[in-house]
């Protein structure tokens, strides 16, 4: 089966398609090498919607700023 993931750089308005779309709850997050550098749980991204000053400032932002756990210095050293 296909885990459904999207890039660092993704914006959260395309972190909630993809999760409405794959009717799931959580993503790989890639980078550039499509290696996986962390987890995104749509629970983490609640409390950040309802919060947020500015929605549509906050659904432009880059989705490695909510990573549950950045795994990128993991990865770099296993290489």
């Amino acid at each position: 089966a296909t885990v459904p993931s999207c890039s660092q750089t993704s914006t959260l308005a395309v972190v909630l398609e993809i999760l409405e779309k794959e009717q799931c709850d959580r993503l790989v997050v890639v980078n550039q090498q499509q290696s996986p550098i962390g987890l995104l749980y749509s629970a983490r991204l609640i409390p950040e919607l309802l919060t947020a000053a500015s929605g549509e400032t906050f659904l432009n932002l880059p989705v490695a700023l909510l990573l549950l756990k950045d795994l990128s210095q993991q990865w770099s050293m296993r290489s």
